[in-house]
This record gives structure tokens, sequence and C-alpha cells, in this order.
């Protein structure tokens, strides 16, 4: 019975990490999309948000030519992306989490980041997205 509960706990939190960060990614569509960021969007989905293999990600001299754009261009803009996601994150922690205890919010947290390849991201990316 332990094993069977241990495997029923992993697939619930499998299915929160990715409800969390599924309501994150839609805030940021809505905030990138109301606010006239659809380039940033575009590539924040492009090489964050794909469901690539690591070896498959774009570099950022591919995506200056994809999208037109000088590099530091494109690094300014996933910038701007990933701190409007790392916000939405947070901010749907906190409303998930609003009546738990401070230690309950940051390992939900650390559940999130440690998972980060279920839903497309580097574990890198997540990390530094929820600093």
């Amino acid at each position: 019975m332990g094993a069977t509960t241990h495997v029923a706990d992993e697939a619930a939190l499998r299915a929160g990490v990715r409800a969390v960060c599924a309501e994150a990614v839609e805030a940021v569509r809505r905030q990138c999309r109301e606010s006239g960021r659809e380039r940033a969007l575009a590539l924040f989905e492009r090489c964050d948000l794909a469901d690539l293999a690591e070896a498959d990600r774009p570099a950022y001299a591919t995506l200056a030519a994809e999208f037109h754009l000088p590099e530091t261009q494109v690094a300014n803009l996933l910038a701007a992306a990933r701190r409007l996601f790392r916000a939405a994150m947070i901010e749907v922690l906190r409303a998930r989490t609003a009546s738990d205890a401070a230690p309950d919010r940051r390992k939900s947290r650390r559940d999130v980041g440690m998972r980060s390849a279920e839903f497309g991201m580097r574990n890198e990316d997540m990390a530094r997205l929820l600093v």
C-alpha cells in the first residue's frame, strides 16, 4: 500500500505542477498580448515552452535570424518574458497557498522547480525564474 500511495502522491504533485504552470503561462500570454509584447511571447514560447529535447533548443543566434532581430534584443525580450513568467508563477503559488504556512509555500516552489522538465523547461531556467 505504501508504494501505491507514493505513486498517487507523485501523480497528484505532477498534476498540480502542470496546473500552476499552465495558469502562469496563460497569465504571461494575456499580459504580453494586452501590452503589445507579441514578439517576447513568441520567443518565450519558441525557446522555453516548446516540447524540445535539450539538444534541439534553438540558440539565440538562430532565434535572432528567425525573428529578424539582433541577438541582444532576443536576450532582452526573453528576459522580459521570463520575468513575467516568474512573477505569474509566484502569484499563482501565493494564491494557491494563501492559507498555508510559509515553509509549505517554499516546498511548493521547490517542487515546481524540481519538476521543470515535465512542462518543457530546463531546470536552470525554472530555477532562475523562481528565485
